[in-house]
Order: C-alpha cells, then structure tokens, then sequence
C-alpha cells in the first residue's frame, strides 16, 4: 500500500477544526467474578443482583488539546421489555452531546456499531 492512501482525512481535519473521535462500547455486570478452581471464594454478594451496565464512549482528539472523554451509560434492571443494550437514540445522544460540549465538528471512528437508520 503505498503511503498516499494512509492518513487522507488529514486536510479535512484541518481544514474544519475538527476533533477526530474514537467510539466503543461495552457491557458489564454487576455479578461478582468466578472464583479460581480449587480456592474456595470471599466475596460478600447482596441478596439481589444490580443488573447490567452498557457504556459506549468517545476519546475525541486535536492537536494543540488535551484529548477529551464523553461516555453515555445505560442501566438494565432486566424488567420485561427493557431493552438490554444501547439504542440509536443513546449513540444520537452521545454524538449530540460531545459536539455540543467540543463546540467544533466531530470526525468519527467506530467498529461494529451497525449504522443508524436516520445516517
């Protein structure tokens, strides 16, 4: 691969202002871990369990800044009908909320994350 194709939107960034911004997400559980085989566990664990924690995060970056982190988090009760992970509408209200904090353009990098509907 030759070096020109690398690194293209470097203009652009500059050209605009922009901060260029990593997102991810992730889920975590409020269960205790597993203990190793063979040694008996310690944990002292409350009768009920306190659900599921989603996150998804931007690490947005420009040069001459210090880098900045927005995070939106998501409690599941396991109610019925809950839904159990972040929806299009928290991943709108991230990217609506780290702009409006920034106050410039965002350049956005994502894995996996299926694209929303109103893109």
């Amino acid at each position: 691969m030759a070096g020109d194709d690398l690194a293209g939107g470097k203009t652009l960034r500059a050209a605009t202002g922009a901060f260029i911004c990593f997102e991810d997400e992730a889920g975590v559980t409020g269960r205790p871990p597993k203990g190793q085989r063979g040694i008996t566990p310690r944990v002292k664990v409350s009768g009920r369990s306190c659900g599921r924690l989603s996150v998804a995060g931007l690490l947005c970056f420009r040069p001459g800044l210090p880098a900045r982190l927005c995070y939106r988090l998501r409690r599941h009760t396991g109610r019925k009908g809950e839904r159990r992970s972040l929806g299009d509408a928290d991943y709108i209200r991230l990217l609506d909320g780290a702009h409006q904090l920034l106050k410039a353009p965002l350049i956005v990098v994502w894995d996996r994350l299926r694209p929303c509907p109103m893109w």
